[in-house]
C-alpha cells in the first residue's frame, strides 16, 4: 500500500461497494478542513476492521479511516489492534463523515476529537464554512444529477441548500447591521 517516498497522507480505505458513496467524499472534506492529506488505496482485506488495519499500518501518519457495509466508518492506527479501532460509527449523513474525519486528523495532530453531531448546528458556523458546506454540497448534487435519484432525496437537497442561503442572508445581514 505505501512506501517512504510518498508523501505522509491518512489513507481511506473503502469496500467495493461504497467507492461511489457520498459518504467517501465527505471524509476526503473532512481531512482536508483539517490540512491533513489523504490517499485512497485499494486493498483485498476480508474484512472492514482488517481494511482500516492495514491501511493504517502503511500511511506514514499511522492513521487510516475506512468506509464499508452498512455505511460504517472506522478511524484506525497503527499501534491498535486489527479488531479494536481507534472509533467505529455507522452513519447515514455526510455532516457525520466529515465530522468523522476531522477526528481523524485531531488524532493525527494529537489535539482533543469533536464529539460526532446528530444534526447540523449552522448557528456556530463562520459565513467562510458555510459557503465552503454549499460548495462542496453543489458539487455532490451536481454529481448526483448524473445518477438516478427519488424525488425526496432531491427534495432534500433543494431545502438544505435553501436552509444553508437563508443562514449565509442571516449572517451577512447582521454583519451589514453592525
Amino acid at each position: 500500500m505505501g512506501n517512504n517516498r510518498e508523501k505522509p497522507a491518512v489513507y481511506i480505505a473503502v469496500e467495493d461497494n461504497y467507492k461511489n458513496s457520498s459518504l467517501l467524499n465527505y471524509l476526503g472534506y473532512g481531512l482536508e478542513e483539517e490540512g491533513i492529506p489523504f490517499k485512497m488505496v485499494n486493498d483485498s482485506a476480508q474484512d472492514l476492521y482488517s481494511l482500516a488495519h492495514q491501511a493504517a499500518q502503511a500511511s506514514r501518519l499511522n492513521v487510516s479511516l475506512a468506509l464499508g457495509e452498512n455505511n460504517k466508518v472506522i478511524i484506525h492506527h497503527k499501534k491498535l489492534e486489527p479488531d479494536n479501532p481507534f472509533f467505529e460509527k455507522e452513519i447515514s449523513k455526510e455532516f457525520q463523515a466529515k465530522a468523522i474525519a476531522s477526528n481523524a486528523a485531531r488524532l493525527v495532530k494529537g489535539i482533543p476529537i469533536k464529539d460526532i453531531p446528530l444534526e447540523i448546528d449552522q448557528k456556530n458556523k463562520s459565513v467562510s464554512d458555510i459557503l465552503i458546506d454549499l460548495d462542496n454540497f453543489k458539487s455532490i448534487s451536481k454529481d448526483a444529477k448524473n445518477e438516478k435519484i427519488s424525488n425526496s432525496e432531491k427534495d432534500v437537497d433543494e431545502n438544505r441548500i435553501k436552509e444553508l442561503t437563508n443562514y449565509i442572508y442571516q449572517k451577512l445581514k447582521n454583519i451589514e447591521n453592525k
